[in-house]
């Protein structure tokens, strides 16, 4: 259970500063629309796929963290400053957040 609502508060927590991030880039106009707009959709859909079932949560979840990767990259190479330790920690976060739902998973699995 305290498993799920830590994967339930990091998801929340990095998906809403993914999106301020993603809208901040769109205002700005710092990338192309269609990065800041896979961008937002991948943050938000972070957010639901908490909420939603899903049969392959775990394969949804990686396509989801690879879009706010490669976006993250994208805007970082579009700004002329692509900082390699900001994406290193992005996917250690991202590897967290899969752990996190595995184990998850798991615990519900066997109640």
């Amino acid at each position: 259970m305290i498993v799920s609502i830590i994967r339930w508060v990091i998801c929340i927590i990095y998906g809403g500063l993914t999106l301020f991030a993603c809208a901040n880039s769109f205002y700005n106009k710092i990338s192309h629309p269609w990065v800041n707009i896979i961008m937002g959709l991948s943050a938000i859909s972070l957010i639901l796929i908490n909420i939603k079932r899903i049969r392959n949560k775990i394969a949804a979840l990686i396509i989801i963290l690879i879009g706010i990767q490669f976006c993250a990259i994208m805007n970082g190479y579009y700004s002329g400053n692509i900082n390699v330790i900001h994406h290193v920690i992005r996917l250690i976060v991202h590897i967290c957040i899969v752990i996190l739902f595995l184990v998850s998973m798991k615990k519900t699995a066997h109640t």
